[in-house]
């Protein structure tokens, strides 16, 4: 396939990457202790090593902290992005850790302070710490969480709603989310995630990842489980997440607004506009969302086959940095680090 010019990769000559995330127009290594690698091709190095096998990294949309991790560990470190230099350590519970992702994420709120939800007690119990002041904002002995394992924590855009794309016993993908406002008010929101018509039907599609379209919609995409003909046989409602595809569902009402069926599971996804997606399985490749015609495709950039947060038993994907703000993605590879820009496809 003819790719044009303007999604050609520029290469930047980087190699050993170990995490890459977006920090403004530049990429940091933070893992690799706040290397940095600018687009235009210059590299400012770092003097500092953590002394612990973190692999992982994420960023906060202020720039001012940063967050490494172990995947499958149970130690994260906050850092301060200016200094490098760790603020706090995080931790979450052993149980399963060694199998699934771990839960993390980052972001301001209204008030301007930065907010971390993480599960640092137990598996199921989401927590949300206010960074600026140190105060638990979920605190409380009244709290009872269901059975769910968090990971692959996201919060929508604006910062109204907190995703959480993990599993359940035993173990089955599943996609919830929470309204914040509802959650700073009443921590017993966090207990039980809203969810999308048929999340929790067996025989039907698995709901394997996630990301935020808007505050309102959101994408989710299925594991490559095949569905029981039965059960798909049985359902009033033909509009549903189907495996493999990606559906667009409406958070307001969890009712799915829209569905694509696709040759793969899409594992990781970039929305692009409210029109088109980048799934990560495998390699990238960019799909229109209204019949799933695939518009442009980069085999030559090896993403990984995740689908679920659950990766004990699939190999790790080389650092990827994926930014939703700039709707642009960046892929280490062995001989350089290949970002793509899609902004001029964002308008639709």
């Amino acid at each position: 396939m003819q790719r044009p010019p303007d999604l050609e990769p520029v290469h930047l000559k980087f190699t050993g990457a170990l995490s890459l995330v977006f920090q403004g127009d530049n990429l940091v290594d933070w893992v690799a202790g706040g290397r940095e690698f600018s687009l235009e091709g210059t590299e400012r190095r770092s003097q500092v090593s953590y002394a612990y096998p973190f692999d992982s990294a994420l960023d906060c949309p202020s720039g001012r902290f940063a967050v490494l991790f172990q995947r499958l560990g149970t130690k994260a470190a906050l850092v301060d992005t200016t200094t490098a230099h760790v603020v706090r350590e995080i931790d979450r519970s052993y149980y399963h850790a060694s199998a699934y992702v771990f839960p993390l994420a980052l972001w301001v709120a209204e008030s301007g302070h930065t907010l971390l939800a993480h599960c640092p007690d137990e598996y199921n119990r989401l927590e949300i710490d206010d960074l600026d002041t140190g105060e638990r904002l979920t605190a409380g002995a009244d709290r009872e969480p269901g059975d769910y394992f968090h990971s692959r924590l996201a919060v929508s855009p604006s910062g109204t709603r907190l995703l959480s794309a993990g599993w359940v016993w035993h173990p089955w993908d599943f996609v919830g989310w929470f309204d914040l406002d509802q959650v700073l008010r009443d921590p017993r929101c966090l207990d039980k995630p809203q969810v999308a018509a048929n999340a929790l039907h067996i025989g039907l599609a698995e709901e394997a990842s996630a990301a935020w379209q808007t505050d309102d919609f959101l994408l989710i995409g299925s594991s490559d489980e095949p569905e029981d003909p039965e059960e798909v046989a049985d359902l009033e409602d033909a509009r549903r997440l189907v495996s493999p595809g990606l559906a667009v569902v409406d958070v307001r009402t969890g009712a799915v607004v829209q569905s694509v069926s696709l040759p793969h599971p899409p594992g990781a996804m970039l929305p692009v506009g409210t029109h088109e997606v980048v799934t990560f399985y495998d390699y990238p490749r960019l799909y229109r969302l209204s019949d799933g015609q695939l518009l442009h495709e980069w085999p030559d950039l090896p993403t990984g086959k995740l689908t679920s947060s659950i990766q004990h038993h699939v190999e790790p994907p080389p650092p990827i940095a994926i930014d939703t703000r700039g709707t642009r993605f960046a892929v280490s590879t062995s001989d350089s680090i290949a970002v793509v820009d899609l902004a001029s496809r964002s308008q639709s």
